[in-house]
């Protein structure tokens, strides 16, 4: 009964990809964006409570309507961009 060889595969260090340091660095500083974002409105709502002649709670509510926003739209928008 003749053998064959049997190819196998070899075992050893995974392939190197380039690239994703790049990525791991734009995540790091798109995620330091928006919540620096969310946060720098929180001391000037005094401000714009008073420009807008709302109350300082209603001001606020800016900052939970961008919140919604950015939770809403980032997982289609990374769908979306996860192309290029």
């Amino acid at each position: 009964m003749p053998s064959a060889a049997i190819p196998t595969a070899h075992a050893g260090a995974p392939p190197q990809t380039r690239g994703n340091g790049l990525a791991v660095l734009l995540l790091a500083i798109s995620a330091f964006v928006i919540v620096t974002t969310e946060f720098i409105i929180v001391g000037l709502l005094p401000g714009l409570a008073r420009d807008l002649d709302i109350s300082v709670a209603a001001a606020g509510q800016l900052v939970t309507l961008f919140a919604f926003t950015v939770m809403l739209a980032g997982p289609f928008l990374t769908a979306m961009l996860s192309h290029f």
